[in-house]
């Protein structure tokens, strides 16, 4: 394979979240992925933007620990799910 670069985006999971009245979400975790391909069987990976997306496609932002917000609605909802992502300040 010839040298450069190849950027990929993986599902690598899913976590359940509510709203105020007690409606459950599930909100999916994308991670983008830059491959750099150096010479044959040789290259560097590095793990980049984290997003959080409802199963509609809707961004989330992460607003605390285990609280987050719909983008376009302003929506809130929080989780207590194990697989939810630790808030990073």
């Amino acid at each position: 394979m010839a040298n450069g670069v190849r950027r990929e985006t993986k599902h690598v999971g899913s976590f359940v979240a509510t709203d105020d009245a007690g409606e459950e979400y599930v909100l999916d975790v994308f991670v983008d992925f830059r491959y750099d391909l150096m010479r044959p069987g040789q290259k560097t990976v590095t793990r980049g933007i984290k997003e959080i997306k409802t199963q509609d496609g809707l961004s989330m932002r992460q607003t605390g620990e285990g609280t987050y917000q719909v983008a376009e609605t302003g929506l809130v909802l929080h989780s207590s799910d194990p697989n939810a992502p630790q808030w990073a300040r």
